[in-house]
């Protein structure tokens, strides 16, 4: 026999996880939008216009990224076998965190060869959204160079390294996210990579951590977009 109350406590745990995630993920562009809002009402005030068109571009991309957020969570029409650009996604985020992010100089190191991969584009930004977030939290002396390139192709799968020179990982001799879920202390960083395990189980994929060494290091495997497979479907 079914317990219904069960079940309804199961529904809402899964419910509040998931308002959990979209609150941490909505939390930058909503800072963002209220940065470039209130440029705008400084230069309105003092009667200088030069620069408000581009803070309008600003605020618009950012309503953007909480809409593509927003459809991944509460809708459920996502293309999973989608054609996926991994370079699109992280330019995008860069060209996002560029304009906000101060007083740290940093740069993305991104190869020009990662191959497509089968997926939702939204949950693949999201990763390494999330990802690069982190980078920056744990930037050390306001300098931080994250590298993500290809280490490997085959039929089925792609394997690509993330990593950055910023505050070393604590493993305890384990290449596993949950390890760091369970010894952080950095309530934003835990979510985060919730969200990015989570999201790659989604995508058929896998996150582990590479090895321990001055920075983060990740090795992340998506399913490789195969143009025939998709045309069959």
């Amino acid at each position: 026999m079914i317990n219904t109350l069960d079940v309804t406590k199961s529904g809402r745990h899964i419910e509040c996880d998931q308002f959990a995630k979209f609150c941490h993920d909505i939390q930058s562009p909503i800072r963002n939008i209220a940065n470039f809002l209130q440029l705008i009402k400084t230069q309105l005030t003092t009667g200088k216009m030069e620069g408000i068109c581009e803070y309008v571009d600003f605020a618009i991309d950012n309503v953007d990224v909480l809409n593509k957020i927003s459809k991944s969570l509460f809708k459920n029409d996502n293309n999973q076998n989608s054609k996926v650009d991994i370079q699109k996604a992280v330019k995008e985020i860069d060209n996002l965190f560029k304009n906000q992010v101060k007083g740290i100089n940093y740069k993305i190191n991104l190869d020009k060869k990662i191959p497509l991969v089968s997926g939702s584009y939204i949950d693949v930004f999201r990763v390494f959204k999330n990802l690069i977030e982190n980078s920056l939290c744990h930037a050390k002396a306001n300098v931080l160079a994250i590298t993500i390139k290809t280490i490997s192709k085959a039929d089925a799968n792609v394997s690509i390294i993330f990593e950055d020179n910023g505050r070393r990982l604590s493993l305890n001799k384990k290449n596993s996210i949950d390890c760091i879920l369970n010894n952080s202390h950095n309530a934003n960083e835990r979510l985060g990579l919730t969200i990015c395990r989570d999201l790659m189980n989604k995508l058929h994929g896998n996150i582990r951590i590479v090895k321990e060494r001055p920075g983060c290091s990740y090795e992340l495997v998506f399913k490789t977009f195969i143009e025939e497979d998709n045309a069959r479907r």
